[in-house]
């Protein structure tokens, strides 16, 4: 997955600090025309087009939807459509 870290305006400053880093980095990730996200440590937000999320399975040590050390919960991004 590809860092997204400092390439937007809402994930600048300390990724600790950040509040609402999974919506944020949801915003990051469509901006950019990818479909899957993580969130890593607590705020790192890194960015897919591709489900290459699970190469290594499931695994442990993320706490509360935000990662853990080098460990990422991954989302993935509604797209809507609109018909207007």
């Amino acid at each position: 997955m590809e860092k997204l870290e400092g390439q937007y305006s809402i994930l600048n400053g300390n990724y600790l600090e950040r509040a609402d880093p999974v919506v944020k980095c949801s915003e990051a990730t469509r901006s950019k025309g990818y479909e899957y996200f993580g969130v890593q440590n607590g705020g790192l937000c890194f960015a897919s087009a591709n489900k290459l999320y699970d190469s290594k399975g499931a695994d442990v040590g993320c706490q509360n939807g935000l990662g853990g050390i080098d460990k990422n919960d991954v989302y993935r991004v509604f797209q809507s459509k609109s018909n207007y």
